[in-house]
């Protein structure tokens, strides 16, 4: 059996109040006050060679134990990042998944409502919305109004690429990535025009749909 038991604080005392054999007064002060821990560690002299190498060895061991926590480490971190990616792919597939099905949501109740419609009189609400729906669709459909200035802007960045192709000129002309960004933009808001008229366009068909229904309905109640 045996009995582990540290030093009490009468201990410490004596043994940091008496340097050890062969050690100066001075350089054992000093070595208490550079002492990083005074509640955990103790000052120890160093004498021989022995005591040096026992030391480097025990410093080598040490940096074994702290490389491989920190290896390990290294690849929980690794393997967290890729659990990351793996997370954020999967967080924006989800989100294309719902916004599908929220599409195909809004398509089966823009059907529905249609077809519940049908044989009923427009509202005049909705008659004001229809008006408004054709109006916008003749508005951008007009050539002179956006479509075709988008067309024409869309002309005047190829004609100011190969100009500045054939190389420099007395006209003013944007660095490149003006050119980029406003052809971009120009890009993007083409998209979107083009998604208004096709939502305008889809409206009329409903609103199609739903006249015809109301004229046959009449048409089969008729005298």
């Amino acid at each position: 059996v045996f009995c582990f038991q540290g030093p009490d604080q009468d201990q410490i005392k004596e043994y940091l109040e008496n340097p050890p054999s062969g050690i100066d007064s001075r350089l054992w002060k000093q070595a208490q006050l550079d002492n990083p821990d005074p509640d955990k560690l103790l000052p120890v002299p160093i004498v021989g060679f022995s005591d040096i190498r026992w030391r480097a060895k025990c410093q080598e061991n040490e940096t074994k134990v702290h490389t491989a926590v920190l290896d390990k480490i290294s690849n929980v971190i690794v393997e967290l990042k890729r659990q990351n990616s793996e997370t954020i792919a999967k967080i924006a597939e989800y989100k294309q998944r719902v916004m599908d099905l929220e599409h195909r949501v809004l398509k089966v109740l823009v059907k529905q409502e249609a077809t519940r419609n049908v044989g009923i009189a427009l509202r005049p609400e909705e008659e004001a919305l229809r008006s408004q729906l054709e109006a916008l669709h003749s508005q951008v459909n007009t050539p002179a109004q956006f479509k075709g200035r988008l067309n024409e802007l869309l002309a005047l960045m190829r004609m100011q690429r190969q100009e500045s192709s054939q190389g420099p000129t007395e006209r003013y002309t944007m660095n490149p990535e003006a050119q980029e960004e406003i052809h971009q933009f120009l890009l993007e808001f083409l998209f979107a025009m083009q998604q208004v008229v096709q939502t305008v366009n889809n409206d009329l068909k409903d609103l199609k749909t739903m006249s015809d229904g109301i004229s046959t309905l009449m048409r089969e109640s008729g005298p």
